[in-house]
């Protein structure tokens, strides 16, 4: 019997376990790995039973007539322990002894047999005949209850929290356990010594390749399947595979990452065996261990596990490679968003520095400032970046954070100028360019073409409120477009919609309803239902973080605002500072109107009226001007009220009339409202009756004429348009500068109206262009589309009653008419010429790619469908010309080109085997023929006979062209 194990101590409930199993049966199997207390076990049973017992220890040198006698002389004792039978169990002969032994013991023989890997078969058999028992490595973990004892046996001075702690260090591994206790304090650093007992008993017993996964796996929380490839390649499952069935003390198994995995496809270890494999990885594997970290936090990366290639990497001590793996993860991702909430980790345990030395990286740092509202370093950091040079790189790898970008900068529309004109992302950045043109421009904007927003309906929102569209905002209630939009709330309050309001504030999450905007609504919302105090105290309190978020300006108007509605005009006048009303130069014009109207409304209460109009007429001037409508109204009102009292009704109706005939229906009844309340003068005169009723002057879906008078543009009209329908993307020439269409229906557009150089009704044109919306909302989108082409291309179209054509003053010419006309005009060439081939030539080159690529209009495809059988005739006429003409090379470029559109075309096979022949290359044509051969069986077709004759013999005449059939 051994003279000591480690950690022996009272163990009853287990001793009590074994001795339950002898009553069951006479032999009792216990398989755990080394140092899980076997044989202190077998001690303490051979202990408690008080009888002779026999120990035999099977060695890695035991031989077979060795071992048959140690079993022999064990027959005549009641009690055996057959110790590290794990020696036994991959040598035939030595396991057919152990066998014969188990299965026939010596009447009165109790045997315990312990081993550190299964035994096989011959334990399965036993326990069938209900002979032996077994107890595995979980039921050797030292439990909670044992604690206590565990430390008292080893290290009495240690508290139970603390034991308790190494146990859960060691998962219960009882040898780990021991060690902690004797060699570390309960903070202690780990010994060496603990790192070569976990080396020696663990690591050196596997395999070479085992070891590798072990060891490198160690730096996961836990290793999976696809961990194992990822770290040694296609031979990482197979390892994985033999080392899961091993039993390792401290490497539990546990469910995979991946959905429908195994529940016990994963190989989780505990932090001791971690904290060893740790300290043995570097000098045990110190040559592969850089590109094994690389490799595999590629893997990490490559699979979207961003956190755990992090995680790898910084354990390995290498931001470097951190940010080269997740760069080129990121890289990889169709849309890097789902990436953004985890920047702020890689920043705590990269660095900042280390990610903004990738631009990837970069546009997802921004994308993540965004994203929590800090735009104030933001802000920053795009002008750092902009001064080293690097944001249009930044913008170049991730075209979609000019959207983001514009956001950011929509309070400093100077400095977002820049990313206005970057035509490379969709419609978030058309959603913000909107915005920052109704909010900020001088002249009208109109909205993008997409009429469902989703997370973007809050910026065209903000933007529309300004313009006054607040019945259009509303109109979104019940859709995507009115979920976490504290517009909705504002454009419902300030139409004096209070109901609709309020149920719009309730609608916020929780979890969103703290951020400034959401608090400037409700502050709004409040301030409409009458209790200015408590808004004055919710702007008060959100004023720090909305000056964060750059909207710190319209939390001080409203806040002066509510301090007017409580009857202190002297306090708003003292709150709205010079910077809030400066028109000149200013960036926020929307913002500077508003603060105008509050302050003219306080000069009015303060009976001002010389004051009030000095601030009033340049914000109407402004607002009618941009057609921001919002406000328009109530500053008509009080800006006629300072003239009234001023004694200038002329001038106070001139203001009036000209408010209502250029406002319409638009703009907020509740600030009309309010500012008529404070215009007395104006409420006791005769003037109201032309403004009161905010009559229509022309309807809110105003027609083309207007929507594209309303903005401003170049007059000078271009000189000529070229469509260039055969790239991808579709290229327009305007004046011999290209430039990309954004908007495929800008060029769908300019491709229809090149049909139709008589004009097209403008009801059919609007219906092939938008066929599955309705006609009400097709016009607006028409009307959309009208404007873009007019912006890109600077072409008016011309109307005459219902029809819509091109501008005769503007050439526009398409290469698919070109291409068409002249494949057309080859169909009657009899006997062609030189200039003929030339300038069929040039017709094919015209058309290198499929018509209008991306689009999936009906009649773009009839005309695709079209153009590419054209296009087939057109190579085959000039093939044939070509061979005619002997032009082997020409044969050769135009025959190849065709053959990758079309690899199973046995004319055109033919006739560039007919020009190697002509060239006398029989080797190039026999090549030939076996492509064709090739492509045909995958059809299950063999060549025809015209292509078998041009295999066995030079090519014949080319058959005369009035007896070859027109395709």
């Amino acid at each position: 019997m051994p003279a000591d194990d480690l950690g022996l101590f009272p163990r009853p409930g287990l001793v009590g376990r074994v001795a339950e199993a002898f009553i069951r049966a006479s032999t009792v199997v216990v398989t755990a790995p080394s140092g899980a207390g076997k044989s202190s076990l077998a001690r303490l049973v051979a202990a408690e039973r008080g009888e002779r017992s026999l120990w035999v220890s099977a060695s890695p040198d035991s031989g077979v007539e060795e071992l048959r006698e140690a079993l022999d002389r064990a027959r005549s004792a009641p009690f055996v322990v057959l110790d590290d039978l794990e020696n036994v169990i991959d040598d035939p002969r030595l396991v057919s002894v152990l066998t014969d032994f188990l299965a026939e013991p010596a009447a009165g023989t109790e045997v315990l047999a312990l081993s550190t890997r299964a035994l096989g078969p011959v334990v399965g058999t036993l326990v069938l005949q209900g002979t032996c028992e077994v107890i595995d490595a979980a039921d050797l973990l030292v439990g909670r209850h044992e604690v206590v004892g565990l430390a008292a046996a080893v290290r009495p001075g240690l508290t139970e929290v603390e034991a308790a702690r190494m146990v859960d260090r060691a998962r219960g591994w009882i040898a780990g356990a021991v060690l902690l206790m004797r060699l570390a304090g309960p903070a202690g650093p780990l010994s060496p010594v603990v790192v070569d007992v976990v080396e020696a008993t663990i690591v050196d017993a596997l395999p070479l390749d085992e070891q590798d996964l072990l060891l490198a796996g160690s730096l996961l929380d836990r290793l999976t399947r696809q961990d194992a490839v990822g770290l040694l390649g296609p031979r990482g499952e197979a390892v994985f595979g033999a080392l899961r069935t091993r039993v390792l003390p401290m490497v539990t198994r546990g469910p995979g990452r991946e959905e429908y995995t195994a529940p016990e496809d994963a190989l989780c270890f505990a932090p001791l065996l971690r904290d060893c494999l740790h300290e043995i990885l570097p000098h045990r594997r110190a040559g592969r261990l850089p590109e094994l970290r690389r490799r595999f936090a590629m893997h990490l990366s490559l699979a979207g596990r961003f956190d755990a290639a992090v995680d790898w990497c910084v354990r390995a001590g290498d931001p470097r490679l951190a940010v080269e793996v997740l760069e080129e993860g990121v890289r990889r991702l169709p849309d890097p968003t789902p990436a953004v909430p985890l920047v702020e980790r890689w920043v705590e345990l990269i660095g900042e520095p280390y990610l903004l030395a990738s631009d990837v990286l970069t546009a997802c740092r921004i994308r993540s400032l965004h994203a929590l509202r800090r735009i104030d370093r933001a802000v920053v950091l795009i002008h750092q970046l902009e001064r080293d040079g690097r944001m249009d790189d930044v913008v170049a790898v991730d075209p979609g954070i000019v959207g983001v970008v514009l956001w950011i900068l929509h309070s400093r529309p100077g400095e977002a100028e820049h990313y206005v004109d970057d035509k490379r992302d969709g419609h978030r950045a058309d959603a913000v360019r909107f915005m920052i043109a109704a909010t900020n421009g001088t002249e009208p904007a109109l909205p993008p073409l997409t009429t469902r927003w989703q997370n973007m309906a809050p910026v065209v929102h903000w933007g529309m409120l300004w313009q006054g569209r607040c019945a259009e905002i509303l109109g979104a209630v019940g859709t995507p477009d009115a979920d976490d939009n504290p517009n909705i709330v504002l454009a419902a309050a300030w139409t004096g919609q209070l109901e609709l309001a309020s149920a719009a504030w309730e609608a916020i999450p929780a979890d969103r309803s703290s951020r400034p905007h959401a608090q400037f609504a409700r502050a709004a919302l409040i301030i409409a239902q009458g209790d200015t105090g408590r808004a004055g105290r919710m702007l008060q309190e959100s004023a720090e973080a909305a000056r964060s978020t750059g909207g710190e300006n319209h939390h001080e108007i409203l806040a002066a605002w509510a301090a007017l509605k409580a009857g202190a005009p002297a306090e708003a006048v003292e709150a709205l500072r010079p910077g809030l009303i400066e028109l000149e130069g200013v960036e926020r014009r929307a913002i500077t109107e508003w603060a105008r109207v509050v302050l003219g409304l306080a000069f009015l209460e303060l009976d001002r009226p010389r004051d009030a109009m000095d601030v009033l007429a340049p914000a109407v001037e402004s607002m009618l001007h941009a057609r921001r409508h919002l406000m328009v109204a109530a500053a008509g009102y009080a800006l006629a009220e300072a003239h009234c009292r001023l004694a200038d009704e002329a001038s106070a109706r001139a203001v009036l009339a000209d408010v209502r005939s250029r406002v319409g229906a638009l703009g907020s009844s509740y600030w009309a409202d309010v500012a008529l309340d404070r215009c007395y003068q104006l409420r006791s005169g005769d003037l109201l009756n032309l403004a009161t009723s905010q009559e229509v002057a022309e309807p809110s879906g105003a027609s083309e004429d207007s929507a594209t008078s309303a903005v401003s543009t170049t007059e000078r009209l271009p000189e000529r348009v070229e469509l260039r329908p055969f790239r991808e993307p579709p290229g327009i020439v305007v004046d011999g500068v290209e430039s990309t269409a954004r908007r495929m229906k800008v060029v769908e557009l300019i491709a229809d109206l090149a049909q139709h150089s008589d004009g097209i009704e403008r009801s059919r044109l609007q219906e092939r262009l938008f066929p599955e919306v309705a006609r009400s909302r097709g016009g607006n989108h028409f009307r959309q589309i009208i404007f873009r082409l007019r912006e890109l291309t600077g072409v008016r179209l011309e109307r005459s009653d219902n029809m819509v054509a091109w501008p005769k003053a503007v050439r526009l010419t398409a290469e698919d008419d070109a291409f068409e006309q002249a494949a057309l005009v080859a169909r009657g060439v009899r006997e062609p010429t030189g200039a003929d081939i030339q300038a069929l030539r040039a017709a094919v080159d015209l058309a290198p790619g499929v018509y209008l690529p991306g689009s999936d209009l009906a009649w773009v495809e009839q005309r695709r469908v079209y153009l590419s059988v054209l296009h087939e005739e057109a190579v085959s006429t000039l093939l044939w010309w070509a061979v005619e003409a002997s032009d082997v090379d020409m044969v050769r470029q135009y025959a190849s080109r065709a053959l990758e559109i079309n690899p199973f075309s046995e004319e055109i096979y033919g006739l560039l085997m007919r020009a190697e022949h002509l060239g006398g290359n029989r080797v190039a044509a026999m090549a030939v023929y076996r492509r064709a051969h090739s492509a045909l069986a995958e059809l299950g077709l063999e060549p025809g006979p015209e292509l078998r004759r041009l295999a066995h013999g030079a090519a014949a005449p080319p058959t005369p062209r009035a007896t070859r059939a027109r395709r």
